[in-house]
């Protein structure tokens, strides 16, 4: 998908989302749906969203069925990936995903024994590329 047709559709989710918020008929099956279709355009492995919540520290967060977290970053179209164990964010990169998914391991997966000096767990990546903490103050 191009460029401009993602920021497209990530546009649409934006305004859908809105228009439930505004109307006052949001609930949280909508807002469920309109956080997967987020995920969804942007490649995010999630096969079902459980719940949205917003929190003061990091925003509206999206649980997965896999027990993984994602910060809605709707402005920026752009998803952010809470590490189960220290709880930073980190910016959802697809590449990254494909070649070292060990990174973005859902909570019931990842152990702190399993842990590696550089990876997301010690703020940097396999390979010699760093991850992209997200600032989160809202």
């Amino acid at each position: 998908m191009g460029h401009a047709m993602q920021k497209q559709e990530i546009l649409r989710a934006l305004f859908a989302l809105g228009a439930l918020v505004i109307s006052g008929g949001a609930n949280s099956q909508d807002i469920r749906g309109v956080a997967q279709q987020f995920l969804q355009r942007l490649s995010v492995p999630c096969l079902s969203v459980l719940k949205v919540d917003h929190t003061d520290n990091l925003g509206e967060v999206a649980t997965c069925q896999d027990g993984r977290e994602w910060i809605l970053l709707w402005v920026e179209g752009e998803i952010a990936f809470v590490h189960p164990w220290t709880r930073e964010a980190y910016k959802w990169d697809r590449e990254v995903y494909m070649s070292h998914s060990e990174i973005y391991l859902a909570p019931k997966q990842a152990t702190p024994n399993k842990t590696q000096k550089g990876d997301a767990h010690h703020g940097g990546m396999p390979g010699g590329r760093e991850a992209s903490p997200v600032a989160t103050s809202q």
